[in-house]
C-alpha cells in the first residue's frame, strides 16, 4: 500500500509526523493519541499515486488506456494492494494534468475487469490483488527513474554524473595505473570494512579538509545511499522517530519509511533546517536520530553558514542526539565557503559523516563512506558484512587510484557543473523570468518555485512533452512541502539544459492540455 498519515502539525513550526502503512493513529501536539478514522483500508495519498505512476503515459493509445494499464500493473504488483481507496478522480486528474474524464474512463477499465469497485456517492475501492503488500513503501523517483527507460526524453530528474576523464583513462588503460594483474586482483578480495589502501587515501584527504580521520574511523560502503540505510537500519527499531528536514534525499526518506520508524518533519530556512524548530522538537519529542544535509542541501540548494553548523553541532552535543551529516555534495564548492564537517566542529558529540564519490566521479563506481568513532565503525561494519561481505574490491582499489587525482578531478567537475550553472541562470532569466531561484553556491541542482502553478501537474505536462524534472513534493517529508517547486541538475550540458528550459518556458506559458 502507498499512504501517508499521522500527519501533525506542532505549532507554527509545522512539525509533521507521518509513516507509511496503515493508520495508526495521529500524535497531537500534547503528546496524547487521538483516533484516526480508517476506512476499509488505507487511503491512498494522490501525490503518492503519482509517484508510483511514474512515466504512465509512455508508448501509444489513449491517455486514459495508459493510465489504465499502469494503475493495473501496480495492483498486479502488489504496491497498491487490496482494500485501499484510490484518490477522488477529480483531485487525480488535477495532479495528473489531465481532464476528469480521463481518470473516469481509466477506473471504468479498472472495474470492468474486476480490480476496483466504487458506487455512486462511495470511495473507490480495491478489491482485487495478485501480490502480498510487497510494495509497502514509496519507491523515489530517484529509483522509479532507474527502473525506467524514456529514450526520447531528457530525464532531468535524477543528479548523477556521466564518468569523470580519469575514470574513463583508468578504465581504458588500467596496465598504466596497475603495475600487474596482480596489483588489482590479489588476495581474496573481502574487505569487509573497505580496503585498507583505500581508508587511508581516504582519511588522509577527509584530515586535510579540516575532518581528523583515522582509517579505523572510516566504514567502506556501496554508494553514500548504504551508509545512510545501514545507519538506520542499525541504530534505530520501528516505531522510534526519526528527525529530517522537511524537503530531503529522497532515497534517505525511503531508508526511513522501511526501517518502520515514524519521520519528524522539521521547517527550513533559507539556511538549512529551522534550529529553533529543532531544539523544541528535541526536548519535546526525543528524536532517536537526526538525518540533515547543512551543506548544498538536496534539493533546496540551502548551505548552512559557520555560526549556524556551530549552534547545530551544539544542539547535538547538549542533548546527545545522534546524528547522520550528509556531506555527499561537499566536493561540488564553486565558491570555497567554510561548509566545516559538523563532526569537526564537535569531535565527541555522537555525529555519524556520510560521503560520496559518486558526484565528482561517476555513479556507476558505487563507493562511499561512512565516518564515525571506531566502536560505532565496528559494529556497523559487521551489520554491512551481514549484508554483502563487504563493497566490491575491485572498485575499492580503481576508488583507490582516483583518489590520487582528488584535487584536480574535483576541481575539473567543479567548473562543468559551475558552467551549466551559468547557462541555466541565463535560460530562466531569458526566457522564465517569473520563477523564483537563488543561484546556490555549491551543489549540482537549481531549486525553483514556480508562481502560482503546482508542480506535480505542471511535471506530467512537461513528461508529455519529452523533459522529465522532479517536483517538490516527490522530495518531502510532509503534505505541502514543495509543492510549488521543481528540481533541475546541471550534470547535462549547457545546451541539453538550456533547450530543456526552453521548453519547459513553452509549456509552462501554454494552455493546460
Amino acid at each position: 500500500m502507498i499512504s501517508r498519515t499521522n500527519h501533525q502539525t506542532i505549532g507554527r513550526d509545522q512539525i509533521s509526523e507521518f509513516s507509511l502503512g496503515v493508520a495508526r493513529g495521529s500524535v497531537a501536539a500534547n503528546g496524547d493519541m487521538t483516533q484516526t478514522h480508517v476506512t476499509n483500508g488505507p487511503v491512498l495519498g494522490v501525490d503518492d499515486i503519482v509517484f508510483a505512476l511514474g512515466g504512465w503515459h509512455d508508448g501509444d493509445g489513449p491517455l486514459y488506456r495508459k493510465l489504465a494499464a499502469r494503475l493495473r500493473s501496480l495492483l498486479e504488483q502488489g504496491v497498491i494492494v487490496t482494500g485501499s481507496t484510490l484518490p477522488p478522480e477529480r483531485r487525480l486528474a488535477a495532479k495528473l494534468a489531465v481532464s476528469r474524464n480521463t481518470v473516469s474512463a481509466a477506473y471504468a477499465e479498472l472495474r470492468l475487469d474486476g480490480w476496483i469497485d466504487a458506487h455512486q456517492g462511495s470511495a473507490t475501492t480495491v478489491t482485487a490483488s495478485s501480490f502480498s503488500p510487497v510494495g509497502a513503501h514509496r519507491s523515489s523517483p530517484l529509483f522509479a527513474t532507474l527502473l525506467r527507460e524514456h529514450p526520447d526524453v531528457v530525464d532531468l530528474s535524477v543528479a548523477v554524473p556521466d564518468a569523470a576523464p580519469i575514470v574513463r583513462e583508468i578504465a581504458g588503460n588500467t596496465s598504466q595505473h596497475f603495475k600487474s594483474t596482480n596489483a588489482i586482483t590479489s588476495g581474496h578480495g573481502y574487505y569487509p570494512q573497505g580496503y585498507p589502501p583505500l581508508r587511508e587515501r581516504l582519511a588522509g584527504i577527509l584530515t586535510e579538509h579540516g575532518l581528523p580521520t583515522d582509517p579505523d574511523e572510516l566504514l567502506i560502503t556501496g554508494g553514500a545511499q548504504q551508509a545512510i540505510s545501514i545507519a538506520i537500519r542499525s541504530l534505530t527499531r520501528p516505531g522510534d522517530t526519526i528527525a529530517v528536514e522537511e524537503l530531503s534525499f529522497p532515497g534517505a526518506l525511503d531508508a526511513v519509511a522501511l526501517s518502520g520508524a515514524a519521520t519528524l518533519a522539521l521547517p527550513m530556512t533559507p539556511e538549512g533546517v529551522d534550529l529553533e524548530a529543532l531544539e523544541r522538537a528535541v526536548r519535546t519529542r526525543q528524536p532517536r536520530l537526526l538525518y540533515v544535509i547543512p551543506t548544498f542541501h538536496n534539493p533546496t540548494t540551502a548551505n548552512m553558514s559557520l555560526p549556524d553548523r556551530k549552534r547545530l553541532a551544539s544542539i547535538i552535543s547538549t542533548y546527545g542526539l545522534t546524528t547522520i551529516d550528509d556531506m555527499v555534495l561537499s566536493d561540488l564548492d564553486y565558491l570555497d565557503v567554510d561548509n566545516r564537517p559538523l563532526a569537526a566542529i564537535a569531535p565527541q558529540a555522537p555525529i555519524i559523516s556520510v560521503g560520496s564519490l559518486t558526484k565528482v566521479y561517476w555513479g556507476g563506481l558505487r563507493i562511499g563512506w561512512l565516518r564515525a568513532n571506531r566502536t560505532l565503525v565496528r559494529y556497523l561494519t559487521g551489520v554491512k558484512a551481514s549484508l554483502d561481505l563487504g563493497s566490491s574490491a575491485l572498485s575499492q582499489r580503481v576508488a583507490h587510484v582516483l583518489l590520487e587525482h582528488h584535487r584536480d578531478t574535483a576541481l575539473w567537475r567543479n567548473r562543468q557543473v559551475k558552467a551549466s550553472l551559468d547557462a541555466c541562470s541565463d535560460a530562466l532569466r531569458n526566457h522564465v523570468p517569473e520563477w523564483q531561484w537563488s543561484a546556490p553556491t555549491g551543489g549540482p541542482h537549481i531549486w525553483i518555485e514556480l508562481p502560482d502553478t503546482l508542480a506535480l501537474p505542471f511535471s506530467q505536462r512537461l513528461l508529455r512533452n519529452g523533459v522529465a524534472v522532479v517536483a517538490g513534493p516527490l522530495l518531502a517529508a510532509r503534505a505541502g512541502a514543495g509543492e510549488h517547486h521543481i528540481r533541475i541538475p546541471l550534470y547535462r550540458t549547457p545546451e541539453v539544459l538550456v533547450a530543456a528550459i526552453e521548453e519547459m518556458a513553452r509549456v509552462w506559458k501554454s494552455t493546460p492540455d
